[in-house]
């Protein structure tokens, strides 16, 4: 058997692990703001984190999810192998994504560092 990089591993693992359809609403899509192509990304990313803060957004979230089942993803010490590299960075990527992945279909994903 021939043996495969793990990057397509790693794509087909995240692929085979999303809900085979994602149902959003009628009433939210008109909720949802156009986005204007011209506004500077990093002017757009202050707007949203504003919005978020004023909102108390990620707090809600959380709260939502009171009751929920827990998921845990554990990692080690950022730099347990020696100096930081691109390879730390690439964990608390994954880390990261996979949390909010869990977030989003349904899960309570208690945050820590470390």
């Amino acid at each position: 058997m021939k043996s495969r990089p793990l990057g397509g591993g790693i794509f087909l693992f995240f692929y085979l692990a999303l809900p085979p359809t994602i149902h959003v609403d009628e009433e939210r899509m008109e909720r949802m703001r156009k986005v204007d192509v011209k506004e500077k990304a990093r002017v757009r990313e202050l707007r949203v984190l504003n919005q978020w803060k004023q909102n108390d957004t990620f707090q809600k979230s959380m709260e939502n999810r009171k009751g929920k089942p827990n998921f845990v993803f554990y990692e080690g010490p950022p730099t347990a192998n020696g100096k930081p590299h691109i390879g730390h960075v690439l964990g608390r990527v994954i880390k990261d994504f996979v949390g909010r992945y869990k977030t989003m279909t349904g899960y309570r994903v208690v945050r820590k560092a470390g």
